[in-house]
């Protein structure tokens, strides 16, 4: 059997119901998260359910990586496109962390870009043991 690349769940905080979710509504420059996206990035889970402004998320990630995700979120809303990111970001404890995200520009029915939906989540590498018995390979997992 062939090994492949996997995108898996991994759930570590399992009282935590909340998945990562946020919606960025463009036209008031407001992203609003649920309470693990916001633990992910530091910050409070009450301002982000109610709205904090782009720039308090983008300002988290790694400074490297900052050109490279803006450039695909704004090839998503240009293009209408799905988008895809693996970045570092900024944790509360002074530590970066690798993060995938994927999200999605909406358009109203003028065309103009309107709401930006993702998910997202820690991105580690784990080893795992191959199913053909011949030692291991590396699987990707969403944390």
């Amino acid at each position: 059997m062939q090994s492949g690349k996997m995108f898996a769940l991994d759930v570590a905080d399992t009282g935590m119901m909340d998945a990562g979710v946020y919606t960025w509504d463009m036209t008031n420059d407001l992203v609003y998260a649920d309470s693990a996206l916001a633990k992910l990035f530091g910050l409070r889970s009450e301002e982000a359910k109610c709205g904090l402004p782009l720039r308090a998320y983008l300002d988290r990630v790694h400074p490297d990586g900052r050109p490279h995700l803006t450039k695909t979120i704004s090839d998503s809303v240009a293009e209408g496109c799905a988008q895809r990111s693996v970045y570092r970001e900024l944790m509360q404890n002074g530590n970066f962390v690798s993060v995938v995200a994927f999200g999605r520009c909406f358009h109203d029915r003028e065309g103009g870009a309107v709401l930006f939906s993702s998910y997202g989540g820690k991105w580690v590498t784990r080893p795992i043991r191959r199913r053909d018995g011949q030692g291991s390979s590396f699987r990707r997992h969403r944390r």
